[in-house]
């Protein structure tokens, strides 16, 4: 039996599942077994996989399209490994990721159930520098993730035991970003979370990554509040905190009336020592009747 089930969800990315792939194979740590879920493609991408040669990859198809959440889903129930390893198809790992995390999992405490590592971040439009994104947040970190994503690396950088999976549940197949995040969030609430403090991971940006998708972030990021209302509800400040960042981003890309919504919502999750937020939430609503370019505008004045 494998030690590791390496799950890699694709679609349409025929362009980066074969240097995917290959890190895998490239690994020092060789106990693993790769499950490439494609959900649909209608590129080149099933050619692509089934001309690497190697026994331990299984390729799975979705006959119609379900999202990345669903095809993360199918890996995790057809894997056979101890631990799961997720690799999003136009990512790559370093030589040493698995062998790290699984030295790290040998010594670590049973109620550690997550490890993850830090990354490059690489512009693959070449529009940007490259720069690091390290690992700081471990432990017992419920109350931490409620706050924000402070897992570094997206999913490519997590290895998880299966059993996590059995107790918290699969991933959230009706969002459309921010599963990741969802799911630690579940994860955090009954297991230990530990790192690796460098990057093991080269995460590429494009046009095509969900994050660069406006109405997906915000719409991920709704339901993320909504599904997990009782636990902030506990914490009305940072409750209100979250929904203060939504209505910023709902204005940023036009918006309106969606961030006025919010901006309400942090005015009344906001606890009444928390007054400059319910000030700044008030004054985010009225100055955007005023049109797009003028509350532009007035923001850069009211809030440099």
């Amino acid at each position: 039996m494998p030690e590791v089930s390496v799950i890699i969800p694709t679609y349409n990315y025929g362009r980066f599942i074969e240097m995917a792939i290959r890190s895998v194979l490239n690994q020092t740590y060789q106990n693993y077994e790769i499950i490439v879920v494609d959900d649909a493609s209608t590129d080149n991408t099933e050619d692509i996989v089934k001309g690497i040669v190697d026994e331990r990859i299984r390729y799975i198809r979705h006959i119609t399209n379900k999202g990345g959440n669903a095809a993360r889903n199918s890996g995790i129930r057809a894997a056979k490994g101890k631990y799961i390893a997720f690799l999003d198809s136009d990512d790559e790992w370093f030589p040493e990721k698995l062998d790290r995390q699984i030295r790290l999992f040998a010594c670590s405490a049973e109620t550690v159930g997550l490890i993850y590592t830090g990354s490059n971040v690489v512009d693959a439009t070449g529009n940007k520098p490259s720069y690091q994104v390290l690992p700081e947040a471990r432990g017992h970190i419920f109350d931490l993730l409620l706050k924000g994503n402070y897992i570094t690396g997206g999913g490519s950088s997590l290895m998880i035991k299966s059993e996590c999976f059995e107790s918290v549940g699969f991933f959230d197949e009706t969002l459309p970003s921010g599963q990741e995040w969802e799911m630690i969030i579940r994860i955090s609430e009954k297991y230990e979370i530990d790192f690796i403090g460098e990057p093991l991971i080269n995460y590429y940006v494009h046009g095509a990554n969900t994050d660069s998708n406006p109405e997906k972030i915000i719409k991920g990021y709704e339901l993320i509040l909504s599904a997990h209302r009782e636990d902030y509800e506990s914490i009305p400040s940072i409750y209100a905190l979250h929904y203060y960042e939504l209505g910023i981003r709902c204005f940023k890309y036009g918006f309106m009336k969606r961030g006025r919504r919010h901006f309400l919502s942090a005015f009344n999750y906001a606890p009444r020592e928390s007054y400059l937020l319910k000030i700044k939430s008030i004054i985010h609503i009225l100055t955007s009747f005023m049109g797009r370019n003028a509350y532009s505008s007035l923001k850069k004045l009211l809030f440099p």
